[in-house]
């Protein structure tokens, strides 16, 4: 306790102190309170006695003060005529409405007093003056649209407004913003996007907003009344007032228009950051948005349509804003397109140069180097390069549009994806082109892209050899094995989700793509890379057709009146062709295996000397009268084979056993339009033997050399349902004949 009191002992010295003051101050407090309200007394009994001495001449004060006023309304009201005739004299005349109108409602009320009836007919008479000078500016065309609405607003409080000033209205700014729009179109290209939109809503949209807001309030209330009362409507139709919505459209068009011309220019065109951070007073968005290369185009997009939704709010039901999210949708596609555009010049680059390298093939490689694979393999992985570049440079795009544009925020990955998406057919399209077989995709279906970008984008002429038609079939291989799916991963990858559904949807010209879109691409390209492969088949099948076709009609088929000792040179001319035509193909794919490099057989056991059994002819032993119907009645339950297979490998084999199919299919359909001599016949099937005994060297045993037999024995047949007489060679004699041929031939290939 001691310590305690030790250590407290200045605080307790100065407490002490504290407490005498208080008291002493106290003291002094209570004499001051009591003179205040000494002295507060005084001044109310003051007060009480001067407000009984002046309450009497209070009431006469408020008396006067309510006589002057009354006395300055007569004085207006006297003075009435003469300040309308000052103010219409002085093209007052807002000023002169609004007398009138102060002073309507008096001169109504006491019209029976002569004089103020006297003031009323006096102030008509100006009025209706006044009304014809308004109504006469509604046709002058030096007044700005401003003054014009003010005209109509002062004609609607004089109860002035009609049908015709409507008409006069929508007229007269009908040819003022038609005559604004071209001056801007007359003072050409400004110096950047914002600078136009700045002054072009200066000088048309904010005018046009204060021209539809006049009509909506002084016209449509009439308009829609009378519109209720309209016998032929019925209680559920809407009402509109048709003729003002397509006032609105028209201008709105008008104006859209240009903005449209404008905003088509490049992104770098539409200002500088510093000028967007000025002109709107953008703080919001953080450094990296701003430092985006799309800022700029994103942030002029985004005040465009804040402009429009401005006007649209006047007039909810013309769809303005609607209007304006469509053109920003356009514009951010013209500038897509504009990327992609350029992807399908630098793809008919790729052509051009890939055209030049398979030609190049042949005139500085040996044999063993012109194998177009290598250089598919290289072309696509090239062309996969220049897809993932435009995908990446489209991404900062769809980021920024995110930031700024987030109502929209779906349309701009929509956009991407429906591009890549149109860009893929479109390289579909135009390598079957090279080829002109069956068009992958119809026009009819809008499947070829845009028609500026068909008209824009012209393919290369290319000669369309095989060896470039096998490479640009190899690329699309490779694409559709790996390049398609990693460019697909890559969009997914740099386009982030979507914050709000996206009006591109709706929209004709734009599609999302999805699982489906992907593997049906994937798919297409695959079969592009297969129609390819036929068409290399069908080039090399029908050149062995024009040589059998040639001998054909060389060949009086029914003057024949000695029995054949020789095949036709037709025969080894297609088989001397087959053995070129496989070397090519084998040459092109770098199939050093193939029988058709080098000087191997395919088989050394399949000797035809020990096959003497002659082909089956499907109306063998059948009498001539029925032997038609028989070989139609066999071909019914013959096994189908297919010329071009629906999936043809990309095999040295695959393309000469199809290019020989389609020769005998031909020779034997040929063969159904003669007419035979039994030696005709004969020769026919020393024909078809021979080409059997030779095509064991070149087609593969098992099911493609059964196919083969089956054709020639078809082509038998027919030569046999043609024959005057069906007499065929004793099959001893054939051997030795097609033996002796087929040695000499197999002897020169190479």
């Amino acid at each position: 306790m001691q310590m305690l009191v030790y250590e407290n002992y200045n605080k307790f010295i100065s407490a002490t102190d504290t407490i005498r003051k208080m008291k002493n101050n106290v003291a002094s407090m209570e004499d001051e309170v009591g003179r205040v309200v000494k002295s507060m007394d005084t001044i109310t009994s003051k007060s009480e006695s001067i407000n009984v001495a002046l309450a009497p001449h209070r009431s006469k004060v408020e008396k006067l003060i309510g006589v002057r006023r009354l006395l300055k309304r007569f004085e207006f009201i006297f003075e009435l005529p003469q300040r309308l005739n000052t103010a219409v004299k002085q093209k007052e005349y807002a000023n002169a409405t609004k007398y009138y109108l102060l002073a309507r409602r008096i001169l109504g009320r006491y019209e029976h007093i002569s004089s103020f009836k006297a003031i009323q007919v006096e102030a008509e008479k100006i009025i209706q003056q006044l009304e014809r000078l308004l109504k006469k500016r509604m046709l002058d065309t030096t007044l700005e649209s401003e003054e014009l609405c003010d005209t109509v607003v002062l004609l609607h409080q004089l109860d002035a407004c009609n049908d015709e000033i409507r008409d006069q209205f929508l007229e007269w700014h009908q040819a003022y913003f038609e005559r604004a729009v071209a001056m801007f179109k007359a003072q050409g290209t400004a110096t950047s996007v914002l600078d136009f939109l700045q002054r072009f809503n200066a000088d048309v949209l904010t005018k046009m907003g204060r021209v539809f807001s006049v009509y909506k309030t002084h016209f449509m209330p009439e308009v829609v009344a009378r519109e209720k009362l309209s016998p032929s409507r019925k209680s559920s139709d809407a009402v509109r007032d048709d003729l003002f919505l397509s006032f609105v459209k028209e201008l709105f068009a008008l104006y859209l228009g240009e903005c449209v011309v404008q905003f088509q220019r490049p992104h770098t065109d539409f200002g500088s950051t510093d000028e967007v951070l000025d002109v709107l007073q953008d703080d919001t968005f953080s450094s990296a948005v701003v430092e985006s290369e799309y800022f700029v185009f994103m942030r002029v997009m985004k005040h465009f349509v804040a402009q429009v939704q401005e006007v649209d709010r006047t007039i909810p039901m013309c769809g303005l804003a609607a209007n304006a999210a469509e053109i920003v949708e356009s514009c951010v596609r013209f500038q897509i397109e504009g990327v992609f555009r350029k992807l399908r010049e630098d793809t008919c680059e790729l052509f051009v140069t890939s055209h030049e390298d398979v030609c190049g093939l042949g005139r500085s490689s040996r044999d063993g180097g012109q194998s177009v694979q290598p250089l598919a393999q290289h072309s696509a992985r090239e062309f996969t390069d220049m897809m993932q570049k435009v995908l990446q440079h489209m991404e900062p795009m769809v980021q920024t549009g995110f930031a700024i544009l987030s109502e929209l925020s779906r349309l701009f990955s929509d956009l991407v994806q429906s591009q890549f998406y149109d860009f893929l057919k479109w390289f579909n399209a135009s390598v079957l082109q090279y080829a002109e077989p069956k068009r992958a995709f119809s026009q009819a279906n809008g499947l070829l892209g845009t028609r500026e970008e068909q008209d824009n984008i012209a393919l290369p002429l290319l000669e369309s050899t095989p060896q470039f038609l096998l490479f640009l079939a190899c690329m699309c291989q490779e694409l559709s094995t790996e390049g398609i799916g990693e460019c697909v991963r890559g969009l997914i990858e740099c386009l982030p989700a979507p914050l709000s559904p996206s009006r591109s949807s709706e929209s004709i010209g734009s599609r999302r793509m999805n699982q489906q879109d992907v593997t049906h691409m994937i798919e297409v390209t695959r079969e592009s890379s297969v129609e390819l492969l036929q068409h290399v088949a069908k080039h090399y099948g029908n050149q062995l057709c024009v040589i059998v076709h040639n001998g054909m009609v060389a060949t009086s088929w029914a003057d024949m009146d000695e029995e054949p000792r020789s095949v036709q040179e037709m025969m080894a001319a297609v088989v001397e062709a087959t053995f070129r035509f496989g070397k090519e193909v084998a040459l092109a794919l770098g199939d050093d295996q193939s029988i058709f490099i080098g000087t191997n057989s395919r088989t050394a056991s399949r000797d035809f000397r020990r096959r003497a059994s002659a082909l089956r002819s499907r109306n063998a032993g059948v009498a001539s009268a029925t032997s038609g119907m028989q070989l139609d009645v066999d071909r019914i339950f013959a096994r189908k084979i297919h010329i071009f297979p629906s999936q043809l490998e990309l095999t040295t084999d695959a393309f000469v056993q199809t290019m020989l199919k389609m020769c005998i299919k031909a020779f034997s359909e040929w063969v159904r339009l003669l007419e035979l001599s039994k030696f005709g016949l004969q020769q026919i099937q020393l024909d078809a033997e021979f080409l059997r005994s030779t095509l064991m060297h070149i087609v593969v045993a098992g099911e493609a050399e059964e196919e083969v037999e089956s054709l020639l024995s078809d082509l038998l047949s027919n030569a046999r349902a043609r024959a005057v007489e069906d007499v065929l060679m004793d099959q001893s004699n054939v051997v030795a004949i097609v033996s002796t041929k087929s040695t000499q031939v197999l002897s020169r290939r190479g």
